[in-house]
């Protein structure tokens, strides 16, 4: 796979040639500037993610997935979801175990 650097661009437009490759076709040229423009909405996306996502994002983003992806992510939501049931379940065991615990020692 042939690496192709981003040809600086001069005031009257690209020149398409660059120092480090030597001449780069105009149509290469412009691939790349649709490359990095993809690259810099990318980025954006990512920021997106680092914050928290809204319903609304989530279920596009879902969409979006292609489906073996999206199996994967309904399997690992589904466990994550049985999984805070099961701790859900235990706390409120604990908790009532706790209290029967704390009204006997009281009744002695």
């Amino acid at each position: 796979r042939v690496r192709f650097a981003v040809v600086a661009t001069q005031s009257s437009g690209s020149s398409g040639i660059n120092a480090e490759y030597g001449y780069v076709p105009p149509e290469q040229v412009e691939l790349l500037s649709r490359d990095k423009a993809d690259k810099e909405e990318e980025e954006v996306v990512e920021e997106k993610k680092g914050e928290e996502m809204t319903a609304e994002d989530k279920r596009l983003a879902v969409m979006a997935m292609p489906k073996k992806r999206k199996a994967l992510y309904n399997k690992m939501i589904h466990s994550n979801k049985q999984k805070a049931k099961e701790v859900n379940k235990l706390k409120r065991k604990r908790e009532e175990i706790e209290t029967n615990r704390a009204a006997k020692k009281t009744a002695a």
